[in-house]
Parts: structure tokens; C-alpha cells; sequence
């Protein structure tokens, strides 16, 4: 399993990066960084650490060959986010100096949080019936500008459970509802001098 699973003695990391010449898990308390060489499992590299657990901020650091023309950007300096990751200490926010070929990123670039694991679920049968409507939404989209939902929640998860997003859909007869992606981004660079997100 790829990303940070808690384990009974610490926690278990894992990504895949098939071109990479070694990785390494960068574990962060507080300024202090100590980084932990992973072992390669074919496409994947993997590391246990004991007595890491929930709430520890990491990422990882690949190493390999710089080679724009052959689509290889190996740069150690960077911190990588973990794709697996559930959840950052911070957004993204653009800063030139990302793009500096060998500049230590790690005081700018968000962290992944060890998430603690989740209670076991038994799923229950699927609501939805052949014939009905699937409504694909972004969740900002759909609830940004809806006047009955409070300004607090609007263009988040929690205003999709709001009555009157519950009353809309119902309206239109939409039996599934379908989510856009729901991921951490960085603004372009040319957005944020406009006033633009």
C-alpha cells in the first residue's frame, strides 16, 4: 500500500518512483529534519520507521539523474509531497525560487501528516438504481454562491451536506452524486498579481 499507514510498532511509507536512483524519507519535528533511506521494491520504495506515528509532518526526497531533454528532473534539494498523502500542514503557495535548479525547498513546500487509520467500515449497498441520474459537481461550484448556504461553508465538502444543496439536487432528480477531483494545488504564477485564485 502507497502513502503512510500506521503500524503497531511506528509507521510504514511508501511511493512509487520507477526512475528514481534512491529516495528518502524526510521526517520533520518542528525546523529539524531527519531523512531515512528507503529500499527499492520494483517500482516502489519503502521504509518502516518505529515510533513515528500519527500527526508526523513528512515527504521525500528522490535521487537520480538531471536530464530535462529526456524528461528526467531529479533534484534532491526539492521536498516532494506525498501523492498518498490526506493531509498537508499548510496550501501551496507558488515561490520562484521552486523552479531554482538545487535550492533546498523544504521550509516552503507543505508537509504530509501521518493520519491516524480509520475505523474499519462495513459498506453497505449501493443506493443508486440503473436508469437514475449521475450529477457530476465541483464541490466549489456547486455551493460557492448558493444564498441559503452560510457564507462560513460555502465552496467546501461540508456545504454538500447542507439542506439546501440536499433540496437543489433533489429538485433535479439526481440519484448519485459524483465528485470532481478534490486535491491540493498551487496557484500559476501569473494568477495571484491579478487578484485571481
Amino acid at each position: 500500500m502507497l502513502g503512510a499507514t500506521v503500524t503497531a510498532t511506528g509507521t510504514r511509507f511508501a511511493v512509487r518512483a520507477p526512475l528514481a536512483a534512491a529516495v528518502d524519507l524526510c521526517l520533520f519535528d518542528g525546523r529539524t529534519e531527519t531523512r531515512n533511506a528507503m529500499t527499492r521494491d520494483g517500482d516502489n520504495w519503502a521504509v518502516e520507521v518505529a515510533g513515528v506515528g500519527a500527526g508526523a509532518a513528512y515527504g521525500f526526497r528522490a535521487f537520480g539523474e538531471w536530464a530535462p531533454e529526456r524528461g528526467l528532473w531529479f533534484d534532491a534539494a526539492k521536498l516532494l509531497v506525498d501523492p498518498y498523502a490526506k493531509q498537508l500542514d499548510r496550501r501551496f503557495a507558488y515561490d520562484l525560487r521552486l523552479s531554482e535548479n538545487g535550492w533546498d525547498s523544504a521550509a516552503i513546500v507543505p508537509r504530509a501528516i501521518v493520519q491516524k487509520p480509520s475505523p474499519a467500515l462495513k459498506p453497505t449497498s449501493p443506493v443508486f438504481t440503473r436508469g437514475g441520474l449521475i450529477y457530476e459537481a465541483h464541490v466549489r461550484g456547486l455551493t460557492m454562491l448558493h444564498p441559503a448556504v452560510p457564507e462560513a461553508i460555502r465552496g467546501t465538502v461540508a456545504a454538500l451536506a447542507h439542506p439546501a444543496i440536499i433540496a437543489h439536487l433533489q429538485g433535479l432528480h439526481v440519484t448519485a452524486i459524483e465528485l470532481r477531483p478534490i486535491t491540493a494545488w498551487m496557484d500559476e504564477r501569473h494568477l495571484p498579481p491579478l487578484g485571481l485564485t
